[in-house]
């Protein structure tokens, strides 16, 4: 772990010995994720942000650092091998979902501002939470989608992309992660 991540992860208490953050997110995505919650937390009063596959809490950890007020809700459809540690969850202050992505959209009462999209890879799976959650996205809300590179994830997006409706905020094409606005 860098220093850097240390250092953020410390300023908000948090035992880094006490949890994995895997290696699925480079620095910069890290970075990114932080941003765009903080982006959100400056546009919106009291935003939620949903992440959509939870695995260890690395993304969910990094949207809480951008965001430290906001609603945070981790959904995933097998939480028992992939839940973060105690000290994570004490720190993240999240609602965790064991449930089908597609399944938390329909039954969703709130308005999310921030969508994080790192699911089931699947062409299928991955339309659906796209489409799903971009849906119920305000003006200004932003999706954010990881895993673009992969063929079946990349099949998806390009359906699902329209650009009248979404601009791209920044990202990194290259390693497959990519963010967008609702303009429209």
């Amino acid at each position: 772990m860098e220093q850097g991540q240390k250092a953020i992860l410390a300023k908000f208490g948090v035992d880094i010995s006490a949890f994995a953050l895997g290696k699925s997110f480079s620095m910069p995505q890290r970075y990114f994720l932080r941003d765009l919650a903080m982006t959100i937390e400056s546009r919106f009063s009291h935003p939620t942000i949903v992440n959509i596959g939870v695995l260890l809490g690395c993304s969910m950890a990094w949207l809480r650092a951008g965001s430290p007020e906001s609603t945070l809700i981790g959904i995933d459809i097998d939480l028992r091998r992939r839940c973060p540690g105690p000290a994570l969850l004490k720190y993240l202050r999240a609602t965790l979902l064991e449930m089908d992505s597609r399944e938390a959209c329909r039954s969703f009462e709130g308005v999310p501002h921030l969508v994080f999209v790192d699911g089931d890879h699947s062409y299928r799976a991955a339309g659906a939470d796209m489409e799903c959650w971009s849906s119920r996205l305000p003006v200004g809300g932003i999706i954010a989608l990881h895993d673009l590179h992969m063929g079946q994830v990349m099949k998806a997006f390009g359906e699902w992309y329209n650009s009248e409706v979404w601009q791209e905020v920044g990202g990194s094409p290259c390693l497959g992660f990519r963010a967008f606005e609702r303009i429209e």
